[in-house]
């Protein structure tokens, strides 16, 4: 018998020993990549482990003014809602999109895209609670709806799209409350939550975690509503809904009937409207802010027979109403009166007289004894006042002065309300300056678990028996999302060892796979195969992430390497919003006009790039140059936040729902284009879309 060389023997063993390395190292990335992923996206972790952190507290009922703990100016428009805190994450709505970070210390977790109609978006956010439905686990979501009609929601965790559903947006879309209505228990198990959306011409009930549409109740006579949200109330243990409309007309149905809605004049006011939030009370009834420019009225309305109990004066345009055990505090541009309503309602006095036109906030004392209304003034310094509320003798009784006020680091106008989490830890503000600011209880921290939503959504997924998205979202196998360089060592050793024996044996002109023993050198072969197929992954991954860091550029041919190192500014557009000279063709010119290269279109998008420029130091001014080298007609105006584009050759902002956007080295931007200063390499491409 022939025994097998050292040589040869050793090489089977270090084979072996290599692949049981990688296989290892690559069982142990996937689990330092879960645990790493959690630890990351712990809210706390981060904030934990630093050694600058404060300690603070603040009691919102106290005579003390939150301090800050950070704030940022985003720069991208009036953030004229409040924010909305959940498991130690701050979601902040813009005009551009929703923005998340960690509470604790304003690290920046998500960014979403969309678009607005308007230099502001009205329309408060809504979350909904995690789920497993059918074996299908559901993230916690942010629900809200846009000017452009489309409502949204998104994954609280990542940021991504759930589902979304586009409704009619004829003038200004959704900018009221969106109302969570929790039903009972399903078949399944899993409670059946309705969304019940103010849309422009009535409400629209959704399937909470899936968008599903379940039915929809139109105001008459065509009338649209603006602002205007869906309020539940109980009659008789049956679930009603309420909402009003810019005829100041009241429109009723019961949740098991939607199809037989009733609509109600309660009170004739000329030129009325309801603009805002009903309040229901005890016993049926329903407070009705209706205003108008002749002066409006505060009407307190029994739903069960149409009868008007109560009437108040309401002047100015109304904020949104807030009630809190039978106090019912209501913001105006003049004033904010507060009014107990147990059995019938009953003025109580005034909070302040100046403007309030946004979110009146009220907050709980354990006992329910005391409440903290707190304002935000709508002027161009506004600030947050904060005024306690006590119940004496069978009434409520208003401080003579303010708590405390909060001003922000930068002021401008204020609508959006005073938010805070569930447990107290932390507070947000922000304002139309795009500023917002965090107010965190280190004392509190403790007392709200966030990993525990990380965890729970963890093994949610590995106990689910079918994908985790449903209806329309875009699938992410997260399983992927792991970081190679964890066992691409082993894995390359690997294949330099392969390589290395190979040439050797070839250039020794000895083969290792012949044997005249019994020694099985086939074994030798297959476990080197092994290896290489385990290990193949690794390197597939790892040049992915490599193309995925590095980014796409455009490399079609036409690009001049002359480019390379530039400025260069492009416009893609459809072919009817260029004349002749670009119109279905592809145009590439240099900074100095002469036309380069022009070619047929593969499409129905026209495109223009000039490159070459240099020394721009933001995207309007690179903007200009490209319009009036390319002879471009170009359109803008300033705004508080920054330029808007109005128009680049024949394609003008907000006509028919289209909008000019623009991309930064491919990535969408969301600033004006005069604030986003640029580097001296960039790519902007102007779309119209």
């Amino acid at each position: 018998m022939q025994k097998p060389s050292a040589a040869r023997t050793l090489f089977g063993i270090f084979t072996v020993f290599l692949i049981i390395i990688n296989v290892t190292s690559q069982l142990e990335a996937n689990s330092i990549a879960e645990k790493s992923s959690l630890l990351s996206e712990d809210p706390l972790s981060e904030y934990l482990l630093s050694s600058e952190n404060s300690s603070t507290f603040f009691n919102p009922f106290s005579n003390i003014s939150p301090p800050i703990t950070w704030d940022k100016e985003l720069g991208v428009g009036y953030l004229s809602t409040a924010p909305l805190i959940s498991n130690g994450i701050v979601v902040v709505k813009s005009p551009v999109g929703l923005f998340a970070y960690y509470a604790t210390n304003g690290t920046e977790l998500w960014v979403t895209q969309e678009e607005s109609k308007w230099d502001f978006e009205m329309g408060p956010l809504t979350l909904v609670k995690g789920t497993i439905i059918e074996g299908t686990p559901i993230p916690p979501l942010v629900i809200t709806g846009w000017s452009t009609g489309k409502i949204t929601a998104n994954s609280l965790i990542d940021g991504e799209q759930w589902w979304q559903v586009n409704t009619s947006a004829p003038v200004n879309g959704i900018h009221g409350r969106i109302t969570l209505h929790t039903g009972d228990e399903n078949s399944g198990g899993a409670v059946d939550s309705l969304l019940i959306v103010p849309i422009e011409d009535g409400a629209l009930a959704l399937q909470a975690h899936s968008g599903e549409e379940r039915w929809r109740v139109a105001f008459p006579d065509s009338i649209l509503g603006y602002r205007h949200s869906v309020t539940s109330f109980e009659v008789n243990n049956e679930t009603m809904f309420a909402m009003g409309d810019e005829k100041a007309r009241v429109t009723v149905w019961n949740l098991s009937s939607p199809s037989e809605a009733v609509t109600y004049s309660p009170f004739e006011i000329e030129s009325g409207l309801i603009r805002s939030n009903i309040i229901a009370l005890p016993n049926g009834r329903l407070l009705l802010p209706i205003q108008s420019v002749n002066g409006g009225a505060l009407v307190e309305w029994q739903s069960s027979d149409n009868t008007t109990t109560g009437v108040f004066e309401l002047n100015g345009p109304t904020g949104l109403l807030v009630e809190n055990n039978n106090l019912v505090v209501v913001p105006s541009g003049q004033n904010t009166s507060l009014y107990y309503c147990a059995n019938q309602c009953e003025w109580v006095g005034m909070a302040t007289e100046s403007p309030v036109t946004g979110e009146a906030v009220v907050l709980t004392e354990e006992t329910n004894t005391t409440l903290s209304v707190i304002l935000p003034y709508n002027q161009n310094n506004g600030i947050y006042v904060a005024k306690n509320v006590s119940f004496i003798n069978s009434s409520w009784h208003i401080s003579n002065q303010s708590n405390w006020q909060l001003t922000p680091r930068v002021q401008q106008f204020v609508t959006a309300g005073f938010a805070s989490s569930e447990s107290g830890y932390a507070y947000a503000i922000c304002n139309d300056a795009s500023y917002i600011a965090l107010i965190v209880n280190d004392a509190l921290l403790s007392s709200e678990s966030h990993n525990n939503l990380l965890v729970w959504w963890a093994e949610a997924q590995e106990n689910a028996s079918s994908p985790a998205q449903t209806n329309g979202s875009n699938s992410t196998d997260n399983g992927s999302n792991l970081n190679s360089n964890e066992y691409i060592i082993p894995t390359i050793i690997l294949f330099s060892i392969w390589l290395i024996f190979i040439i050797t044996s070839l250039v020794l002109k000895v083969s290792i796979f012949q044997s005249k023993g019994k020694w099985p050198f086939t074994i030798l072969t297959t476990l080197l195969l092994l290896g290489m197929i385990l290990a193949l992954p690794a390197l597939q991954q790892y040049a992915n992430e490599q193309v995925g860091e590095e980014g796409l550029g455009r490399d079609d041919g036409l690009w001049p390497v002359e480019w390379n190192g530039t400025q260069v500014i492009g416009f893609t557009f459809d072919s009817t919003q260029f004349d002749e000279r670009y119109s279905d063709k592809v145009t590439y010119m240099d900074s100095g006009g002469q036309i380069i290269s022009q070619v047929n279109a593969n499409d129905s998008n026209s495109e223009i790039w000039i490159g070459g420029f240099s020394d721009y130091s933001n995207v309007l001014d690179l903007t200009v140059a490209g319009c009036d080298v390319a002879g471009l007609e170009l359109q803008y105006h300033g705004e508080n936040i920054g330029v808007r584009v109005d128009l680049i050759s024949l394609a003008s902002d907000g006509e028919n729902d289209r909008w000019l956007l623009y991309y930064e080295d491919e990535i969408l931007a969301a600033i004006a284009a005069n604030a986003n200063s640029i580097d001296s390499n960039a790519t902007i491409m102007w779309v119209y879309t």
